[in-house]
């Protein structure tokens, strides 16, 4: 009876740790799992790394056409024209740009050649007329235009005119005197009037007026009829 009872102690003895050892087994299990890394962290650390501010694109680099246009030159420049009468030859200001230094006597020739703004004044030229180079060399300018210039005809008085007027302009490069040349060659005269054989010396600019200022009528130009025939 004894023996008995000693065996029944034994064997619950033995449930009690074989159950307590379960529980330990699953207490460890469920701590692992608590400690692995879940999804929702993975998601937060994503989100929060879409949340930062982003860095900036580095600025463009600056186009062609934009280099070219920080690169113009612009200069102040004296144009002379005359009255519609062909009376008189006047001084107005004007503003021409250039992609180079070398570039900005032949743009102001093509600016001139297009003509004032100021209706009392007239250019002598047509605007087909065509600068095809221009070159300075020891204070000389070589001014060469397509051959219709020899088409112009505005008389002895324009024709000296229109040869002032561009020794003028090439006086304010540095060129004392300006030699004028048709499709890269010389002409006794260009339109029968003056020689044009040699360099043309610029004339004095001080000796031309400005242009009248509109609201002082004593100095006023007064326009002529565009199509009446200019004096010879």
């Amino acid at each position: 009876m004894n023996r008995s009872k000693q065996l029944a102690v034994v064997v619950a003895i033995t449930a009690v740790i074989v159950t307590g050892c379960g529980q330990n087994n699953n207490n460890l299990n469920h701590t692992a799992v608590n400690n692995l890394p879940s999804n929702n962290s993975s998601s937060n650390e994503g989100s929060k790394g879409q949340n930062e501010p982003s860095v900036p694109p580095e600025e463009q680099a600056p186009t062609e056409e934009q280099i070219e246009e920080t690169n113009e030159i612009q200069k102040q420049i004296t144009f002379f024209y005359t009255d519609t009468n062909l009376m008189n030859m006047y001084r107005v200001d004007g503003e021409i740009t250039a992609e180079s230094k070398e570039e900005l006597p032949l743009k102001a020739l093509e600016a001139w050649i297009a003509g004032p703004e100021q209706e009392e004044l007239v250019s002598l030229l047509p605007s087909t007329v065509e600068v095809l180079d221009v070159s300075i060399k020891e204070d000389v300018a070589y001014v060469n235009f397509s051959e219709n210039l020899l088409e112009t005809n505005v008389g002895s008085g324009g024709e000296l005119f229109l040869i002032d007027q561009i020794a003028l302009l090439m006086n304010q490069f540095g060129a004392s005197s300006t030699q004028i040349l048709i499709e890269g060659n010389m002409r006794e005269s260009l339109m029968g009037h003056v020689s044009t054989n040699q360099p043309h010396p610029a004339p004095n600019p001080e000796d031309f007026e400005w242009l009248p200022v509109e609201d002082d009528p004593s100095m006023s130009v007064e326009p002529t009829d565009p199509d009446a025939a200019p004096a010879t």
